[in-house]
């Protein structure tokens, strides 16, 4: 959005008179913490036809803001034309017709704007007491106009909008879609929509498949059709498919020893009324038992039901129903008779089996099946029946052993598993056959019945994905996308509506099999849904919050709401919170927003735990701080508007040890800040480091204390490393405490003083050493350069001295001796007239009472005689002051050396009281030289003169003087002479004073002359 205001200068001047602009002459220093618009920043846009009294060249250079300088955009024209500069706001402007638009497109703070008012004088020939503008959405302001260094001055108003983004993508998300999938949403509003994203992924769809049969004899074949669109892997999904064998009949017959006797054995069926139950051992069973065969006869006819056939690996117990049941319910047959199991039985393990029928249901009462039986060893027996009938021998019959010989299994697209001989189930290998297979066989050469399964996953890849929005297709990709790959197409707005929206979407070319797994995709079409709005929010010197609120048509993800703090000095964020529909504020996780440079992007979607309903209204409030908080948390009870003087109130919510607020962030970051409380001694000093950082440390609060902030019209600048500042005093001059900050000391250090008048001279004192560290004629600001050395700083106008007085060790003891006389007050209630006589009268008193007494008292004795004469009273007591004076002023008249020490007094008592300014030095020197001429008018009176004397005594007195007058010369003086400059000078010096002395003391010695006579 852009920032716009008009500052009309030649407009309605209501609240005060229009002033000649004589006085004012050309701009000189630019005003304190100010900056020059680029002059590629100064235009006008000016109407055909018309004209300014001021062109833009001609001001260019002569336009500066205290704040971003290099955005703001200046642009002259009429006052008619402005609102169309200003797109669409409007300035009540008269006089002249001239107008000044102020335009920012990025940055929206107020600001202190200053114009070269000599160029106004000479365009508009009066000057202005006030500015009246519009801000660009109507609001009309009014600033009082001020004159500083030759610049127009006036505070232009803190703009209060800004643009916060109300951001979301509608989600349309198909997971594993089949072709006909269909998917719809809701637009409100169809120009906060952008173009419509589709992104499809492919999903390899796979199932696993098998198909069963039975085969084992020569020239076997079945079908075998693979579906999908690749070749098929093994069930596991890798490797290739896996037939499975199962040898479930037709080996040869194992049989027992074959009995040759006529003796019959009863099986099965019932004799003499009773159901038979037999079994038979067999000593020697193959390794897979597949069933059993019997050959005998049959008596009284065959019988006719059923009968169950139990397989035990052991010996005959008399237990016919132990074992693996095998066959069940099976029709009793003639014998000879086959009967094949319903699984085959292991018995490689085995050193013998025995078989049971069971007979279960018989027709007849005596009809039965029986074995020819032998007699043999009587060790064991062969053969028993309920019926009685038990032989230690065996029956003739046998076992049906489960082995197929020389295994071949084959497709038709030349895939093959060689088995060999195999003996019953669980028999497996791979056949790598492909998508093109269509046929199956499995053969052996002993034609045995073999059951077989062949497993395999089958895989389907997405193909030809199309998309249909609102009846208009879009393919999104032609041919295949493998398992994880995506095709991306953008769905032009148009074919987007308001209301609802339908999405279709289409697989495939419909040549798929039946039987294959279905073709699916995964689909995701999205497009953004972001809605900027200008909204108002509270800026105050330490914060600036926010409160938006939006609702959302349909259900949104990744809702996210983007604030763009209006200070560039925004450090941190204080707090953010959000509620849905007025159900609650909540507070923001860390992990929900992230603030970045001065914005704040707050993730709505993250923080609710999923999309945002359709419908629903989400409310955000965020407040961002200019400073940040060590160890503790501070809440800001009383705050101060932007462009108003700091004073804010905090309260302390917790603290620990090292607690402090680092200022430096702020707008006035860069001023020293210090701190006051009606609750506690603050004892507060700032720790002001290289990179900016203000860091304001309270060692003696509490929690619950509550301080107030305020800054001084004071820079310190830590060049490197830090500095501690302790502000004394924060008035007129102010008074700081200096010493090294925790990084160790010896850094140094400029101080940048902001209340001065351009022009005049500035002292930055040395209270602790009584000397003047530094000194600067003020350009806006006055600039001084130290150390972080403990100190005491004092920041002083100079008034009434030349620059150059302040250097050297006599600019220094100028200062001092000027800050010592300075601390003598004149007493209370006595005016500088009544000083000056009084200092006359006892000056004169003095030297009058000196000059009279060594005559015997004239002087007394004459004041009485003038007091005699006068008489008694009042009047007489005036009359005799009078008199005394007059004799004094006479006695003091005839006397040369008490009329100059007189006058000398009475210019330096005058001096004091203002009544005329001596030149800078003349007191210091008549104190100075008054010294010797005082001790050589002692040494004469008293006879006792000597040169060596009075030269000692006059360097003595000279010293203890001047140390008296300003402390610490002697200390600078020895540090001056001692200097790389002065201190070879000072040896040559000294050396030569040295050999005169020397010969000094021969010319001294007496000579003694002798004379002789004669007599």
């Amino acid at each position: 959005m852009k920032r716009a205001l008009v500052a009309a200068l030649a407009v309605m001047l209501v609240l005060a008179p229009v002033v000649p602009f004589a006085a004012v002459g050309p701009a000189a220093a630019a005003p304190a913490g100010m900056a020059t618009i680029p002059d590629a920043n100064v235009a006008e846009d000016v109407p055909d036809g018309e004209t300014l009294a001021l062109s833009a060249s001609e001001l260019k250079g002569g336009v500066l803001a205290s704040d971003h300088a290099d955005s703001l955009e200046v642009i002259l024209t009429t006052a008619d034309h402005a609102p169309t500069v200003m797109d669409g706001d409007t300035a009540s402007v008269t006089g002249d017709g001239m107008a000044v638009v102020l335009r920012d497109d990025t940055e929206s703070a107020g600001r202190e704007v200053a114009l070269d008012a000599g160029k106004l004088q000479e365009a508009l020939g009066y000057r202005p007491q006030a500015i009246h503008g519009t801000h660009e959405d109507g609001s009309e302001w009014t600033a009082s106009a001020e004159y500083v260094d030759g610049y127009l001055v006036f505070d232009v108003p803190h703009f209060s909008d800004n643009t916060v983004t109300f951001s979301g993508r509608v989600d349309v998300s198909l997971d594993s879609a089949t072709s006909g999938t269909t998917a719809t949403w809701e637009l409100s509003d169809y120009d906060a929509a952008s173009n419509v994203t589709i992104n499809t992924t492919g999903v390899t769809n796979s199932e696993t498949q098998s198909v069963t049969g039975t085969g084992g004899s020569s020239g076997h074949s079945d079908s075998l059709s693979v579906s999908g669109t690749q070749d098929p892997t093994g069930p596991d999904g890798s490797g290739a498919p896996v037939i499975s064998l199962d040898v479930t009949g037709g080996g040869p017959t194992v049989d027992t020893a074959y009995a040759s006797g006529s003796n019959s054995a009863p099986l099965y069926g019932a004799k003499n009324g009773n159901p038979i139950e037999s079994s038979f051992l067999h000593s020697n069973p193959p390794d897979a038992i597949s069933g059993v065969s019997v050959s005998g006869g049959r008596f009284n006819g065959v019988p006719t039901g059923t009968i169950d056939i139990y397989v035990d690996t052991g010996p005959i117990d008399g237990t016919k129903t132990d074992g693996i049941l095998v066959a069940s319910g099976v029709e009793m047959q003639d014998s000879p008779a086959t009967y094949n199991f319903d699984q085959v039985v292991d018995a490689s393990n085995a050193d013998q089996v025995h078989v049971s029928f069971v007979t279960k249901q018989v027709d007849q009462s005596d009809h039965y099946v029986y074995a020819f039986a032998d007699t043999g060893s009587a060790s064991e027996t062969a053969f028993t029946a309920t019926t009685g009938d038990s032989y230690n021998g065996y029956i003739q019959g046998g076992l049906e052993a489960a082995t197929a010989d020389n295994v071949v299994v084959s497709t038709d697209d030349g895939a093959s598993a060689d088995f060999g001989t195999i003996t019953g189930s669980g028999h497996s290998q791979a056949i790598d056959f492909g998508l093109d297979t269509s046929s199956i066989s499995v053969e052996s050469t002993n034609n045995a019945t073999i059951d077989y399964q062949v497993s395999y996953d089958v895989f389907v890849d997405t193909q030809d994905p199309v998309v249909e929005l609102n009846g208009n297709s879009t393919t999104v990709h032609s041919g295949t996308l493998a398992d994880g790959e995506t095709a991306t197409a953008t769905i032009p707005k148009e074919q987007l509506q308001e209301g609802t929206n339908t999405l279709n979407l289409s697989l495939g070319d419909g040549s798929l099999s039946a039987d294959a797994p279905e073709m699916r995709a995964n689909l995701e079409a999205s497009h953004e849904a972001s809605d900027k709005i200008s909204v108002g929010y509270s800026a105050t010197t330490f914060e600036e919050s926010y409160n938006v609120s939006h609702t959302y048509a349909a259900e949104t993800s990744d809702a996210q709401v983007t604030i763009p703090f209006e200070s560039s000095r925004v450090v941190g964020v204080k707090n953010v919170e959000y509620q849905i529909d007025g159900g609650g504020w909540q507070r923001v996780g860390a992990d929900n927003y992230r603030f970045d440079g001065t914005t704040v992007d707050i993730y709505v979607s993250d923080a609710v735990g999923g999309a945002v309903p359709a419908g629903s209204t989400v409310d955000v409030r965020a407040t961002g701080r200019k400073m940040s908080v060590g160890n503790g948390a501070v809440t800001i009870t009383d705050p101060t508007a932007p462009h108003e003087e700091l004073d804010t109130q905090l309260r302390i919510d917790e603290r620990s040890e090292g607690f402090h607020v680092n200022v430096g962030p702020t707008d006035d970051g860069d001023r020293v800040h210090y701190s006051y409380s009606d609750v506690f001694p603050t004892e507060d000093y700032v720790v002001i480091d290289a990179t900016g950082a203000q860091k304001m440390y309270l060692p003696n609060s509490k929690t619950g204390d509550t301080f107030r902030v305020k800054h001084l019209e004071t820079r310190v600048v830590a060049e490197q490393g830090d500095v501690r500042i302790d502000v004394v005093e924060p008035g007129e001059n102010p008074e700081l405490d200096v010493s090294p900050g925790p990084g160790g000391d010896g850094d140094p250090v400029t101080v940048e003083y902001y209340n001065t008048e351009s022009g005049v001279t500035y002292l930055l004192n040395s209270l602790a050493r009584s000397i003047v560290v530094d000194s600067d004629v003020a350009n806006s600001p006055a600039i001084f350069e130290d150390d972080d050395s403990e100190d005491t700083w004092q920041i002083l106008r100079d008034s009434g001295t030349s620059d150059s007085d302040s250097g050297g060790v006599v600019g220094q003891f100028r200062e001092r001796a000027g800050a010592t006389v300075g601390s003598i007050s004149t007493p209370s209630g006595v005016g500088g007239g009544q000083l000056l006589l009084l200092g006359l009268l006892g000056i004169g008193g003095i030297v009058a009472f000196r000059r009279l007494e060594p005559f015997g008292g004239r002087g007394v004795a004459a004041g009485e005689r003038a007091a005699q004469r006068a008489g008694s009273g009042t009047l007489s007591g005036l009359q005799g002051l009078l008199g005394y004076m007059g004799k004094v002023v006479s006695v003091v008249a005839s006397n040369r050396r008490a009329s100059v020490a007189t006058g000398v007094v009475a210019a330096i008592v005058a001096a004091r009281v203002g009544l005329f300014q001596l030149p800078d030095g003349v007191g210091i020197l008549i104190v100075v030289s008054g010294v010797p001429i005082a001790s050589y008018l002692v040494l004469r009176r008293s006879d006792a003169v000597s040169q060596r004397v009075w030269l000692a005594s006059t360097i003595v007195a000279v010293v203890l003087g001047l140390e008296f007058v300003a402390p610490g010369t002697i200390q600078t003086a020895i540090e001056q002479l001692t200097s790389e400059q002065v201190a070879p000078l000072l040896i040559l010096v000294g050396a030569g004073g040295l050999y005169l002395w020397y010969r000094a003391r021969q010319s001294d010695r007496p000579v003694f002359n002798v004379v002789t006579r004669r007599d």
